[in-house]
């Protein structure tokens, strides 16, 4: 499909969705901007001359297929926990015309396209994330089918620990990485050091102290180009969610580096809301982990740019060198502790 106007009859015949009967005046101009996908506006009369409008986006073949119904699914279950935090879903599905084309559809919201009001946009976040909680289907981390972020497909394998699923997604990202950059030892060795030293050290103490940790929804690919103002209430939206059940602070790592579009003022605010978890102690490096999945997505998703492979290396190294001995069991710890105050000095 070309830009501009939208043949119309592209849409006069999408299986699995029915405008109310009697609705007319259907019309679909482009709208918005995707690397991966186009997008629409559509606008229609309902039957009490009512206007309806609703936001379609369209992607091609296999992969477009994969897209739409992960995006459908992340905002299904966004929507049932906090309505107004996304536009309300409607129908993902074929269409007739061409069996290779598929779409999503939802409401159309009138945005403003400004980064959200810092203590608006946190609350409404952290309502989200406590709201969330003890609601995963099975009580475990992932997801019940495979999001994406941009055009990578993400491992939302149901696990029963978040170190594991964690860990499963960046061996995803280091083999979607190397499958489109080529290997790099340096990256292989690091990134054994990160799986079996790293990861373990930062993630597991939040699952073994006194306050396991709950899985909460996770909109997955929240940052400030997904995030927006309702024009019509004020309040803020987002958009684009690759959704799972995870730790609540991954969602905000975008927020660590200062000088960002959201920054620390956003974070302070968040957990002015949603406290850390424990050990706090851990708090930044756990976000610094985090971080470097989403560096590990960019270098995959862009391979012409070599600084994102370098910024990898150079943000896994500091990790590496500062937990070079992975995860202690907190009993071996104590009887080390012990053994060095009884050591004569």
């Amino acid at each position: 499909m070309s830009r501009g106007v939208l043949p119309k009859s592209n849409f006069g015949l999408i299986s699995l969705l029915e405008f109310p009967q009697g609705t007319h005046s259907i019309t679909a101009t482009s709208h918005g901007s995707s690397m991966w996908t186009q997008t629409a506006r559509i606008s229609t009369t309902l039957p009490d001359d009512t206007p309806k409008s609703y936001f379609l986006k369209v992607a091609a073949g296999a992969l477009g297929l994969g897209m739409v119904e992960g995006e459908y699914e992340s905002i299904v279950a966004v929507y049932a926990v906090k309505p107004g935090f996304c536009p309300k879903p409607q129908a993902w599905g074929t269409f007739k015309s061409n069996p290779d084309l598929h779409f999503l559809l939802t409401d159309f919201i009138e945005m403003n396209q400004e980064i959200p009001e810092k203590d608006a946009f946190t609350t409404m976040l952290a309502d989200f994330h406590l709201a969330s909680r003890a609601m995963s289907p099975n009580g475990k981390f992932g997801f019940h089918c495979t999001t994406y972020n941009g055009n990578l497909a993400q491992d939302n394998t149901w696990t029963d620990t978040w170190e594991e699923y964690y860990k499963n997604n960046i061996v995803r990202m280091l083999q979607l990485e190397e499958e489109a950059r080529g290997p790099s030892e340096e990256l292989k060795e690091l990134s054994k050091q990160l799986l079996e030293k790293v990861i373990p050290r930062l993630l597991r103490p939040l699952e073994t102290g006194p306050i396991p940790l709950e899985p909460c929804l996770i909109h997955g690919d929240l940052w400030y180009g997904n995030t927006a103002t309702e024009l019509d209430t004020g309040e803020p939206i987002t958009f684009d969610a690759s959704a799972f059940w995870g730790h609540n602070e991954y969602e905000v790592r975008t927020m660590r580096p200062a000088g960002v579009q959201f920054g620390r003022k956003y974070l302070s605010a968040y957990h002015d809301k949603f406290r850390q978890s424990e050990p706090t102690e851990d708090a930044e490096d756990r976000l610094a982990l985090y971080a470097l999945r989403s560096r590990i997505h960019d270098s995959a998703l862009y391979p012409m740019n070599a600084g994102f492979r370098n910024l990898v290396i150079e943000q896994m190294k500091l990790l590496v060198e500062k937990y070079p001995d992975g995860y202690e069991e907190p009993n071996t710890k104590a009887r080390t502790a012990n053994r060095e105050v009884a050591t004569p000095s």
